[in-house]
């Protein structure tokens, strides 16, 4: 019956997962116009076939005939007319000429223009724009600093609207915004087109604010594999309490847990657990080398390594657009790219896709080598162990995050599972070197960074034999941080900023403007997702809320002295700011249930593993349902990044729930913490309905050593 039941969940893992794996894959076709006189061939001086001028008091727009074949300025590019736009610095609307358009839903466009601006000044971020009025999503050609003369931009859309739409042509794109200089233009164009060149985002036109490339498939997908979740946790439990100590209190199964009478592994146990490691690794390496991904996060990932395979990393601060990683993600790169180069491997393929997310695969083979090897030295029965790992090898959200979104916080769990484990098993040296690699690879472990610094000053206090490699290992991480960071940032080294390092960091967090970027949060109950700008008081509270969670910790922790509890506080800080906190984004939840994950091989207490359950389900559908509207999910030929709309009844439900999820943690948290209360999984002679029942009703508060 148990072989059975091992292969029915083993074929359902592969069968879900081969739902993620169809790519597709079209020919070139024809490039048909749909703008008329974009050229502005029929035009006099001040007026132009099948385009509407509107200008402000003082402002005009010209249709130049200067262009005049066999002199020295004559570009051929312009032919007989162009455009001019000359605007003043005062009292100025927008200006701009416009034109009514067809579009075709779910077809890619490639808007384009012939543009020479000679001075300009942006306002609101707008400058001068090319692009559709009806656009939500505010994209499209945005030309904000002078040019060295006439070049061709270009801007690659899939419409959401079906019909007729206005091409804006012009100075301040959008309402409200009053850009002035002198801009010179010509060959408007607007085609629909089969593809794109590699490495290429495409963006999306839409007027729905809803609209969503979701199909009948990635429903499926997104629905299946979270009902998986679900039965996953379900079932894991129903297991674990087969294997768990039969006894009447918490306090004799806690102790039982940890120092009872060891059950050796059996052969069936070495079965499952090479069964869980083949799994893991065959779901992840199978999408990642069948599905590209989540198209626009992968597409930059695979420009970076193209460009520091070719350039390498000197000055890659230098450049804006090559900086939107951690460091460690950065050199990770830079080694794949020259890899890549040396195997002709190209941006923007399939091969490249592959080989950007080779270390986060990797990476959640070895945590989840972290996991399972510390649930056998902690746990009496290694059959739990094997339950333990599990779960962290068939979570949907955990091979999410790394073989299909393609997130290098996939790399910091690893390395900050392993810091805080060495932490706990008193190791000062490796947990701070693992903690330095976890801040190489993800930014917001700097929220972990003071409650873990916190941790570290208190062990030195309390343990004098130690203090010494404690502060030398504090003081070389920062240094080793800093010396990594100098290749990049030569030319700001040159220019006098010695710590430009750490201005890229706080750009990395300012770049981040919503309170809620497409995440289930707090904010985003009240329609702010996407749409609400945090500003200088929300970003002090993040910054509050921080420096609060290192002071809770830091009292506890004197208090009771457990470096056990590291893991619930590092969880808990994680989940607040990902639910609460005024700058959530998709990535921080998944870092949130894995320390949780391992927080219950210590204490499994049914509560948190609830918990984790809500958490990991929660994750993997905030991420998922953003991958499925996008498109990426099952290849769709019009795929693009789209956010969600800000009044999505999807986003305000689950963030309701999420809400409700984290205020239930901290009370646990509380009641555990402070009241030394817990509710263990242990084999019970309740039926499971009488249990589920109970679970939730006040705990007894039981006596525990100070290990947690």
């Amino acid at each position: 019956m148990k072989r059975k039941l091992f292969a029915v969940a083993v074929m359902l893992i592969v069968v879900m997962s081969v739902f993620v794996f169809a790519a597709c894959d079209d020919g070139p076709g024809d490039y048909v116009e749909v703008v008329a006189n974009g050229g502005f061939e029929n035009a006099d001086n001040g007026t132009v076939t099948d385009w509407i001028k509107s200008t402000g008091t003082g402002d005009s727009i010209t249709f130049a005939s200067d262009n005049v074949a066999g002199t020295d300025e004559y570009d051929p590019e312009l032919g007989s007319r162009y455009g001019v736009i000359s605007m003043s610095s005062s009292g100025s609307t927008r200006v701009y000429i416009s034109q009514k358009v067809q579009l075709v839903k779910n077809k890619i466009y490639r808007l384009s223009a012939y543009v020479n601006v000679e001075k300009i000044t942006a306002s609101a971020g707008d400058g001068f724009f090319v692009g559709i009025l009806e656009d939500n999503n505010r994209g499209g050609i945005n030309v904000t600093e002078a040019t060295e003369g006439y070049e061709t931009v270009e801007y690659y859309f899939t419409s959401g609207i079906s019909g007729e739409a206005t091409l804006f042509v012009g100075m301040g794109g959008h309402e409200g915004s009053t850009p002035y200089g002198t801009v010179r233009f010509d060959n408007i164009s607007l085609q629909s087109v089969d593809t794109v060149p590699e490495g290429v985002t495409i963006g999306i036109v839409q007027d729905d604010a809803d609209y969503s490339h979701s199909d009948g498939g990635s429903i499926a997908v997104v629905t299946l594999l979270a009902v998986f979740s679900v039965a996953l946790v379900f079932g894991m439990y129903l297991a674990l309490r087969r294997v768990m100590p039969d006894d009447n209190t918490d306090e004799v199964a806690l102790a039982a847990q940890r120092e009872g009478k060891v059950v050796a592994p059996t052969n069936k146990t070495f079965v499952a657990l090479i069964g869980a490691v083949v799994i893991a690794f065959v779901v992840r390496f199978v999408i990642g080398l069948f599905c590209y991904g989540m198209g626009s996060q992968i597409d930059a990932l695979s420009k970076l390594a193209t460009t520091f395979g070719a350039s390498g990393m000197a000055n890659a601060f230098a450049d804006a657009t090559l900086s939107n990683q951690p460091l460690g993600a950065m050199y990770a790169l830079w080694l794949l790219g020259s890899l890549g180069k040396a195997m002709g491997v190209e941006s923007g393929s399939m091969g490249m896709a592959l080989l950007v997310r080779i270390p986060m695969i990797l990476a959640d083979m070895f945590t989840m080598l972290a996991v399972t090897s510390f649930a056998f030295r902690k746990l009496s029965d290694k059959r739990a162990a094997v339950g333990i790992s599990w779960l962290y090898a068939a979570m949907p959200v955990f091979f999410t995050l790394s073989a299909l979104y393609g997130s290098y916080e996939s790399v910091a769990i690893a390395f900050v599972v392993y810091a805080l484990i060495a932490l706990y098993e008193k190791n000062y040296i490796a947990s701070g070197v693992f903690f330095t690699f976890a801040l190489l690879f993800s930014y917001y472990m700097l929220v972990l960074a003071p409650i873990y610094a916190v941790v570290q000053v208190m062990s030195a206090v309390r343990e004098k034999d130690e203090r010494v490699k404690i502060i030398l290992t504090m003081v070389g991480s920062f240094v080793f941080y800093y010396i990594i960071s100098l290749p990049m940032c030569l030319t700001q080294l040159k220019a006098g900023k010695v710590f430009y390092v750490f201005e890229v960091i706080n750009a990395y967090f300012k770049s981040s403007s919503f309170l809620s970027t497409d995440a289930f949060n707090l904010y985003a109950i009240f329609g702010a997702v996407n749409s609400t700008a945090r500003n200088t008081a929300m970003t002090v509270c993040n910054g509050l809320f921080v420096a609060a969670m290192a002071g809770v910790v830091g009292f506890a922790y004197w208090k009771q002295k457990s470096n056990a509890d590291i893991f619930l506080y590092s969880s808990l800080a994680l989940t607040l700011y990902a639910i609460i906190g005024a700058q959530s984004t998709i990535v921080i939840l998944p870092i949130a249930a894995a320390l949780l994950l391992v927080y219950l091989i210590m204490l499994p207490d049914k509560r948190l593993y609830a918990v984790f359950g809500a958490l990991s389900t929660l994750s993997f559908l905030n991420i998922a349902e953003l991958m499925s509207r996008s498109g990426f999910i099952t290849g769709n030929e019009s795929a693009g990044y789209l956010s969600f709309w800000s009044e999505s009844p999807f986003i305000i439900a689950f963030s309701v729930i999420a809400v409700l999820v984290a205020a239930y943690y901290v009370y646990v948290a509380i009641d555990i913490v402070r009241y030394d209360r817990y509710t263990l999984i242990v084999r019970r002679r309740d039926s499971f309905v009488n249990e589920i029942r109970t679970m939730f009703k006040k705990p007894r508060a039981v006596k525990t050593s100070d290990d947690k």
